[in-house]
C-alpha cells in the first residue's frame, strides 16, 4: 500500500486525515478546480504529494505547501507528467504544529515513537533535523505514556490494530493548535505502513 492508498484507507475507516483528492489526468481543468472547491474544505491554500506508481517507498518525494488553486493544478499536472501519482489536499500550515511523529504499534500494544515538538512536519524527524526538539522512546503500554498528545496518537494507532490484524505497523501524525483534517480535530494522521 503506498502513500496515497494509505490515506484513502484511514478516510474510509473513519480516521481524520487531511482533505484530499486524487489527481486525475482525464479531469478537465474547470472539473478539476470544482472537485477541489467541493472536497477540500475550508477553502483556501493548498497542498501536493506525491508517490511513485507500483507502491514503493521512497523517503524525499517531491511535496509542495501553501499553493493556490492555480499553482496547485500546475504542479500536479507536471509531476503526474514525471511519473508520480498525486494528491492535492487541504493546506495545514506546519506554524500551528504542537508534536509531529511516527508511532510504531506492534499488536500486544508495545511499540516505539519519534515525535518533534513545535513547529514542524513528520519529515523532521526523517530527516534527523533539529535533534534536540526530537523525543524517542519505546514503550510496553500506550496507557502509561505521559504526554497526553501522543497517548492520543496511540489511541489511535491502537483503534487501527481492528483493520491491521497480524502485523506491526506505524502511523504518521500530527497534533495542532488548531483543529483540521476531515473531521476538524486536532490529531491528523498522515500515513499508515507496514513495520
Amino acid at each position: 500500500m503506498n502513500k496515497i492508498e494509505s490515506l484513502e484507507k484511514l478516510r474510509e475507516w473513519d480516521f481524520n486525515v487531511a482533505d484530499f483528492i486524487r489527481y486525475e489526468p482525464t479531469l478537465t481543468e474547470d472539473e478539476l478546480r470544482e472537485r477541489i472547491n467541493i472536497s477540500i474544505t475550508p477553502p483556501g491554500k493548498l497542498g501536493i504529494r506525491t508517490c511513485r506508481f507500483g507502491g514503493s517507498r521512497e523517503f524525499n518525494l517531491p511535496f509542495f505547501f501553501n499553493l493556490t488553486h492555480r499553482e496547485a493544478i500546475d504542479k500536479a499536472k507536471s509531476l503526474f507528467a514525471c511519473g508520480y501519482q498525486v494528491i492535492i489536499d487541504e493546506y495545514i500550515p506546519k506554524e500551528i504544529s504542537l508534536i509531529s511523529g511516527n508511532v510504531l504499534l506492534r499488536q500486544d500494544h508495545s511499540g516505539h515513537y519519534d515525535v518533534f515538538f513545535g513547529d514542524g512536519v513528520v519529515r523532521d524527524i526523517e530527516s534527523k533535523k533539529n535533534r534536540e526538539n526530537i523525543e524517542s522512546i519505546e514503550f510496553v503500554n500506550g496507557d502509561r505514556i505521559k504526554n497526553e498528545k501522543i497517548r492520543e496518537a496511540v489511541e489511535e494507532a491502537e483503534d487501527l490494530i481492528l483493520f491491521l490484524p497480524k502485523r506491526a505497523f506505524i502511523i504518521e501524525f500530527s497534533y495542532g493548535s488548531k483543529p483540521a483534517g476531515i473531521k476538524l480535530e486536532p490529531l491528523v494522521l498522515w500515513e499508515i505502513r507496514a513495520a
